[in-house]
């Protein structure tokens, strides 16, 4: 099977907070989770509870030392080992929200190219 992806995905372990928001857009659920990878849309979190696909979600990131929020909809969860696996779609509501974007895939980028 191929991987018809669009955009090169990075490993990218990093612990970051999240806020899962309402359908009105308000703070509801807020824990911790992993990403695992790291795309130019989106990226791959691990959560110890299963986050409902089409939930808006905030995701806090501590990128050596700044603070970066990232926002995004959970567009799939499955159980896998122990813990659930989410996909993460990136929504850039602004140039601030893209260039955060960008800084977090650029880090990850660079890592991957000093191997």
């Amino acid at each position: 099977m191929s991987d018809t992806r669009t955009f090169t995905r990075y490993e990218a372990t990093h612990l970051v907070d999240y806020l899962l928001l309402n359908e009105n857009g308000q703070a509801g659920t807020y824990s911790m989770g992993r990403t695992l990878d790291v795309s130019k849309c989106g990226l791959q979190l691990e959560t110890a509870i299963p986050l409902d696909p089409k939930k808006q979600i905030q995701i806090s990131i501590n990128l050596d030392g700044e603070i970066l929020d990232l926002k995004g909809e959970v567009i799939y969860c499955r159980f896998y080992r122990g813990r659930y696996l989410s996909g993460i779609a990136f929504q850039p509501a602004n140039s601030n929200s893209a260039h955060a974007i960008s800084r977090y895939v650029k880090y990850f980028q660079n890592k991957k190219e000093e191997k």
